[in-house]
């Protein structure tokens, strides 16, 4: 017998496995616990890359021209995910994966996180509908 997640801001009790597995809460409508971040965080990939790395002249103006340095915005990359692009002083920016209170996130982290021997990784493209757009993508790491 599994144990209920018990959600630590409004204590509501869930016997979901999905719901205890990543910390959603029903009620809340939100990932309450913090170990659904930190295990994203500990399988990224490419923490910093410099702006003048970035060939697609699109992305680097967006960059430039709508994050200040010190900041960051959010770019819709799956359904419940996105990437919020940070922009650093030293001409640098990195991508981390944020997780958006939308309850198909979970199968979709799932889905990601299902296989240890991926990484995650973050890639941006530009449309000229949509603008800049992210994409997460398990890597496959390979050993040597």
């Amino acid at each position: 017998m599994t144990e209920p997640y018990i959600c630590p801001k409004c204590e509501i009790e869930s016997w979901h496995p999905m719901d205890a597995k990543y910390q959603w809460c029903a009620k809340c409508k939100d990932f309450t616990g913090v170990n659904v971040q930190k295990r994203i965080n500990g399988r990224l990939t490419g923490t910093s890359v410099t702006l003048d790395t970035i060939q697609n002249e699109k992305i680097r103006e967006f960059i430039t021209n709508t994050i200040e340095v010190g900041g960051e915005s959010e770019v819709a990359a799956l359904i419940g995910i996105n990437v919020a692009i940070k922009r650093h002083a030293d001409d640098h920016y990195s991508a981390d994966i944020k997780l958006s209170n939308h309850p198909n996130a979970i199968s979709v982290l799932d889905r990601l996180l299902a296989d240890e021997t991926r990484h995650i990784g973050v890639t941006l493209a530009y449309n000229a509908e949509l603008g800049v757009v992210a994409k997460v993508v398990g890597l496959q790491l390979t050993t040597h």
